[in-house]
């Protein structure tokens, strides 16, 4: 394809909603448009261009296929677990407190793909506001793809949207169907699913019911978009929520986007914004939640509603009969060794516990990542392999196939892995900071900057003595110290 026709097409493309195609995703869109040519009868991309810059059907229903393509993204129910206890436990219980006098709560999930993260939301209030019924509760869901939201319209989920969900909360909310499950049909009924372009569109505005917001989630969208979109996007929002109320992005979604009205909140688990007034005025007495932030844990702010299930239920809570305690002693005695780096015992150890329960996730992780650290490779990734069979959402299993496949030279593969590590757990800081090396190897030095600053920032969110996981010993300060050291060192030389 003509390398200016398509460099024009993709400049079209970050106009019209911000989204930048990644290079890797290039050779998709290019075989994408062809499909389309095809179909349209078009002999040059060019004419594929003009139509894009033109008004009209034609023009309308291309980009929804366009949009459609490049906005297509998986999603899943109680998606970032610490973010989820954050809303559970603090943030939404401080929006009903606030709100009880009125009884009125309106919140935005803004790109909600196929709507497990609105649904979720409305699971959490029905947790919280057991008569709901009483309350003007009002739920938007919105997404730049009309796919995705006829999708979530239906409300049918497949087991793979359900990765680590409660069985208790999924029984209570959903109704099995031939291979899949769906919503019931009091949450269903709660989300108002629309169409919504975050950057063409005008908000707050009555037509895009986008207004006055208690709370605001956009989660893992704006890393998609370029900085200077993320910047209008963020303002509209500021505007679109209520004096003191919340908007919650994904980590590291908004680095380096700062607006006054909106002051960060820090938690162990997440950054939160707070809308706390307009430029140029006096700063708004703190609210509640900020004041419980410093210091220690936010406080649990009690709403005096009772419920009618019990607590909301823990996902600690035993599914089955535990295991005789002889095998569970084995797994205990191999996950010690491996610990102490003594790698062969750990690994007979771990194979002694699988002949009791060849279903272990855990003996086969220890096997696994007994025999990368004895560079015995491909032991271990027949074991990963086991343990992704049994456990498929499991983040470190992924970050171990990673590693293995940046010891054998496979860049490429090393990526995809690291990517799987962070869609799993989107706050594992190892897995961005192993990707920033990865991208500076390849010479793509924005892509290494924004994934390592993406990195420090979860860190700074960390206590200064906590241990960073997939880094042995390495204490958060001393790991921002190396970032912070290596980022200068780098950028002397390149000034030399």
């Amino acid at each position: 394809m003509d390398e200016k026709v398509f460099q024009t097409i993709k400049d079209l493309i970050s106009t019209k909603t911000g989204i930048q195609v990644k290079d890797e995703s290039e050779n998709e869109l290019a075989q994408k448009i062809s499909v389309r040519m095809k179909y349209l009868k078009l002999s040059h991309p060019f004419e594929y261009q003009q139509i894009l810059k033109a008004n009209g059907v034609t023009s309308e229903i291309e980009w929804k296929e366009l949009i459609t393509f490049i906005t297509i993204g998986e999603s899943y129910f109680f998606r970032d677990k610490g973010q989820i206890d954050l809303l559970k436990t603090s943030i939404l219980p401080e929006i009903i407190e606030k709100r009880k006098a009125d009884r009125k709560l309106r919140i935005w999930s803004a790109g909600c793909s196929t709507g497990e993260e609105p649904y979720s939301l409305a699971i959490l209030l029905n947790e919280l506001l057991p008569k709901n019924e009483n309350w003007n509760l009002y739920l938007l869901g919105t997404d730049i793809n009309e796919e995705a939201l006829m999708k979530a319209r239906k409300g049918f989920f497949t087991s793979w949207s359900f990765r680590g969900v409660n069985p208790i909360l999924k029984k209570r909310y959903f109704t099995p169907q031939k291979e899949g499950w769906v919503v019931n049909e009091q949450i269903k009924n709660t989300v108002d699913f629309r169409v919504l372009n975050l950057l063409a569109d005008d908000f707050p505005s009555e037509s895009s019911h986008a207004f006055d917001m208690d709370l605001i989630l956009c989660r893992n969208v704006l890393i998609y978009i370029d900085k200077d979109s993320i910047f209008k996007i963020v303002k509209k929002f500021s505007k679109t929520l209520a004096e003191k109320k919340f908007l919650i992005t994904g980590h590291g979604d908004t680095q380096g986007i700062r607006l006054e009205s909106l002051q960060p909140v820090v938690f162990p688990d997440s950054v939160v914004f707070q809308k706390t007034g307009n430029h140029g005025e006096e700063k708004t007495q703190p609210s509640m939640l900020r004041r419980a932030t410093t210091p220690g844990t936010p406080k649990v702010i009690k709403t005096g509603v009772i419920r009618k299930h019990p607590p909301f239920p823990k996902s600690s809570e035993p599914d089955s009969t535990p295991e005789p305690k002889e095998p569970d002693f084995l797994l205990s005695q191999a996950s010690e060794l491996f610990q102490n780096g003594r790698y062969p015992e750990a690994i007979k150890r771990a194979e002694n516990y699988i002949s009791f329960n060849d279903e272990s996730f855990e003996a086969h992780y220890i096997v696994a990542h007994s025999h990368a650290n004895m560079s015995q490779h491909e032991k271990s990734l027949h074991n990963c392999q086991k343990a992704v069979s049994l456990n498929p959402f499991s983040s470190k299993v992924y970050f171990l196939m990673a590693h293995i496949e940046m010891d054998r030279g496979n860049i490429q593969d090393t990526k995809k892995l690291l990517k799987k590590t962070i869609y799993l757990d989107s706050a594992c800081t190892a897995a961005y900071l192993e990707l920033s090396g990865v991208y500076e190897k390849e010479g793509d030095m924005t892509r290494a900057t924004r994934m390592r600053q993406t990195g420090l920032q979860l860190l700074q969110e960390l206590p200064d003595d906590a241990f960073v996981e997939h880094y042995d010993g390495t204490k958060v300060s001393e790991l921002i110290e190396a970032i912070k050291s290596m980022a200068s060192k780098k950028l002397l030389e390149s000034s030399i």
